[in-house]
């Protein structure tokens, strides 16, 4: 989780082309981990019976917060610069990254955990 939030960091001291490359192969790897653990908590807090709602929400939320994000992203780079934008990219995430750590207790608490088994269709 930490991980891809230092990759920023990496692009103002990059030079070379496959200096990326090789930031965006360790972002891969880290994000390889962080979106199924994500996926899987998510699912696990859903209201029963509103699923496709919840995953709705979910998509279209980061979907207009990445839009956002990038536009802001790029005023501020036409209006300081590039570095400053990574530097706030890395701040961000690791502030974002380390809030999760308020909620652990919350997701595993194992006293309250109950697999879900979904209800068996009955033909006809």
């Amino acid at each position: 989780m930490y991980a891809a939030n230092l990759i920023p960091l990496g692009y103002i001291f990059s030079s070379q082309p496959w200096h990326i490359f090789i930031l965006e192969f360790i972002r891969g790897l880290a994000m390889a981990c962080v979106v199924p653990t994500w996926s899987g908590i998510f699912t696990r807090h859903i209201d029963k019976g509103r699923e496709a709602f919840s995953w709705s929400l979910e998509s279209t939320g980061l979907g207009f917060a990445a839009g956002i994000a990038g536009a802001f992203g790029g005023i501020l780079a036409s209006l300081i610069s590039f570095k400053l934008v990574f530097v706030l990219v890395s701040i961000f995430g690791l502030a974002a990254s380390s809030l999760l750590l308020l909620i652990r207790p919350r997701l595993f608490n194992r006293d309250h955990f109950k697999p879900r088994v979904p209800p068996s269709e009955k033909p006809f």
